[in-house]
């Protein structure tokens, strides 16, 4: 997830912006100065255009959500070459980078949105990942929020066949995402996908060998699911919560 935007910071100057800045998805800016041709970084510009670059932010992304509140979620259209559906998912992830508390609402119109972002498979599985879903429910955690939809993950298991993202081989749980936390301790090694799902719900994101649920507690933790080549569960890790670092999740966005 990245943004660029052209940016002036002295309202005297006639000649246009005098900075063009790349916010970067680890939360990072990149400022190149229009008139020297000279790139710097976060730490080496003044809090004068600091300031001015989250204000910016913030201003654009409270009129981008007020803007898709208004006009409803963008469809996925690769002709569209003002990538709408880009810039919405943006606006839905500086609203959580920024914590802009007032998006909340908006947010949680938006959390019931299914579109899918990819498709793929692991050794006994195959899932999809609901992609503005997922964004929404990371916004939704920065803010101090708990998601109230099934998590952006679905499983369908067993991999393979006619039937291999048919409903009757989705891993749909009854396991709410407020009860998850408190269901961790059930996780053994040796559970195969569709036993990890009953106990503990559907995850949140994919990872190298399994999967990953951001757990919402009183202390909120990462659990992560690991699966060996027979689809059974061979490692479970409980480690500080991976959303709050504010890289590692949205490294997976901008992938």
């Amino acid at each position: 997830m990245t943004r660029g935007y052209f940016l002036s910071i002295d309202p005297s100057c006639s000649g246009g912006p005098e900075y063009f800045v790349v916010r970067l998805y680890w939360g990072k800016r990149c400022y190149l100065d229009l008139k020297s041709r000279c790139f710097a970084d976060s730490a080496k510009v003044s809090e004068t255009l600091a300031a001015a670059a989250e204000a910016e932010e913030r201003k654009w992304t409270v009129a981008a959500i007020a803007h898709f509140r208004a006009a409803g979620v963008p469809k996925a259209d690769p002709y569209d070459v003002q990538n709408e559906q880009g810039e919405f998912h943006a606006a839905l992830w500086l609203a959580g980078v920024l914590k802009i508390q007032e998006t909340v609402e908006t947010l949680r119109m938006f959390e019931k949105d299914e579109w899918f972002g990819w498709i793929n498979s692991g050794s006994a599985y195959s899932y999809l990942t609901l992609g503005t879903r997922q964004i929404i429910h990371l916004s939704l955690r920065r803010l101090g929020e708990v998601p109230k939809t099934d998590a952006a993950v679905r499983l369908f298991w067993p991999k393979g066949g006619e039937k291999e993202f048919d409903a009757s081989s989705y891993l749909k749980s009854a396991v709410t995402i407020p009860e998850r936390a408190g269901r961790a301790g059930i996780l053994k090694v040796g559970m195969n996908p569709k036993e990890v799902v009953d106990a503990i719900g559907e995850p949140d994101w994919y990872a190298a060998d399994g999967f990953e649920y951001d757990m919402d507690a009183a202390s909120p933790f990462t659990l992560s699911v690991e699966f060996d080549e027979h689809g059974t569960v061979s490692k479970v890790e409980r480690r500080p919560p991976t959303w709050k670092d504010g890289v590692d999740r949205d490294r997976s966005l901008a992938r």
